[in-house]
């Protein structure tokens, strides 16, 4: 696992395990690779960029997944600053 501070720990678990331990901000993209999304800079459509510039690329299968997960994650995040509450 790498921090935005540099640091690095190596994990021994499952990744799914690992990802339902660290919360919904986190996104399984590939069987080795879980990224923070409010890490990611932009969502393309075979890759995302990550704030250091990274590109994490996302399997063809998984993209459509991926993205409708990615994209309910930023409308949540938009609701919850708005106030909106659906009525």
């Amino acid at each position: 696992m790498y921090l935005t501070n540099g640091r690095f720990f190596k994990i021994w678990m499952p990744l799914d395990e690992l990802a339902a331990k660290l919360g919904s901000n986190f996104l399984k993209l590939t069987r080795s690779t879980i990224v923070n999304m409010d890490f990611i800079e932009q969502m393309g459509v075979d890759a995302c960029i990550m704030r250091d510039g990274t590109r994490m690329e996302i399997p063809r299968r998984e993209r459509a997944t991926i993205r409708t997960t990615y994209n309910n994650y930023l409308f949540s995040k938009l609701s919850d600053k708005s106030g909106f509450e659906g009525k």
